[in-house]
């Protein structure tokens, strides 16, 4: 009779999730991070699966932005956090969802709300009657669905986390020498408020300030919906162009390669002399353009300066592909994100 009770325990003790459950968990999960920037704190995941890579990676990460949280300004105020599912599948002893977080967020230098929506591949596990996170596929420049089959095998994935765990490593370590690089070139403003004393047209006719406030507005999915592509950064980067004022010609059109691609985008704006090409986020002013160059040396992403601050990194962005709204550049994009290096387009 006892061994009978003890598989019935069990039995029950493994059931699956309901939804409603599941999602509180992946709350709880993703809520982690949030707490840790808030708090500058290094705090360990309680749902992550005990001894698991991801809990390595995770600890690092969180070490790492308690850390230079404050010296990045990530550290924010309050947030709001929440989340679209798709359960893919599931049994008695994990659960893999597909998952969209949105967050609602404040620094604790601004009063203006921030906005930021990632997608997510989360496997989930059994252990000891709880579903706890065990994989969580992440990647700004891969189709998360071909790299989580890519990986689906235990030394495919092991490979996969011990490069991700490196590169943390690798960042971590870096981290003094790059802020000390980024804050060393001269250069001074008076950070009375959010502007930047400026000319209010450019050579290009372009009003920053309104291209900025376009941005902003419109950096969620709800907002206008001039954007039709999946993968429309360059081609939202654009739009605040042209809504700020810059005129269209034979080259830069609407849906044009010149309009939606990164590199285009920035040849253009160079030749016809609307734009100069700076290396840091100190020349950035409000409407201008930045662009990133990812792992693999392609130059991938374009963003708008919607904010400016007075400590590095000095400027708040907003963009589309994934939408954000006036966010730090550096807790996603670089130093501390998904990118290797940038570039500033600063609109004349």
């Amino acid at each position: 009779m006892l061994t009978v009770f003890l598989l019935t325990l069990t039995s029950v003790n493994a059931q699956p999730l309901e939804n409603n459950d599941l999602k509180d968990v992946l709350l709880n999960y993703f809520s982690n991070s949030f707490n840790v920037r808030k708090t500058l704190k290094n705090t360990e995941n309680q749902y992550i699966l005990p001894n698991s890579l991801l809990q390595q990676e995770d600890n690092l990460n969180s070490q790492f932005l308690s850390t230079y949280g404050e010296q990045l300004g990530e550290q924010i105020s309050n947030y709001n956090l929440e989340l679209d599912m798709d359960v893919v599948s599931k049994d008695n002893d994990s659960i893999k969802v597909n998952v969209v977080t949105k967050a609602n967020f404040n620094y604790v230098d601004s009063e203006d709300a921030s906005y930021s929506e990632e997608n997510h591949i989360v496997h989930l596990k059994n252990y000891n009657g709880k579903m706890l996170v065990e994989k969580d596929i992440f990647d700004a420049d891969n189709d998360l669905n071909k790299l989580d089959k890519s990986i689906s095998s235990d030394d495919n994935y092991k490979n996969y986390m011990k490069e991700r765990i490196k590169n943390l490593e690798n960042k971590t370590n870096d981290m003094n020498k790059i802020l000390i690089s980024e804050k060393s070139n001269s250069y001074s403003q008076n950070f009375s408020s959010n502007r930047v004393a400026r000319s209010v047209y450019r050579n290009s006719g372009y009003d920053g300030e309104k291209g900025a406030a376009w941005a902003k507005k419109y950096a969620n999915p709800d907002g206008e919906r001039d954007n039709k592509y999946e993968a429309d950064c360059t081609n939202f980067a654009s739009w605040t162009l042209f809504r700020g004022g810059m005129p269209t010609d034979k080259t830069w059109y609407h849906y044009s390669n010149a309009w939606i691609r990164v590199i285009e985008l920035r040849n253009w704006l160079i030749n016809k002399g609307y734009a100069t090409e700076k290396d840091n986020y100190k020349y950035a002013r409000l409407g201008d353009i930045i662009q990133y160059k990812n792992k693999s040396g392609i130059w991938r992403h374009s963003v708008v300066v919607t904010s400016k601050t007075s400590s590095y990194p000095y400027v708040r962005v907003s963009a589309h592909s994934k939408n954000r709204r006036d966010v730090n550049v550096s807790g996603i994009y670089y130093p501390n994100g998904e990118f290797i290096s940038y570039r500033v387009l600063c609109i004349k």
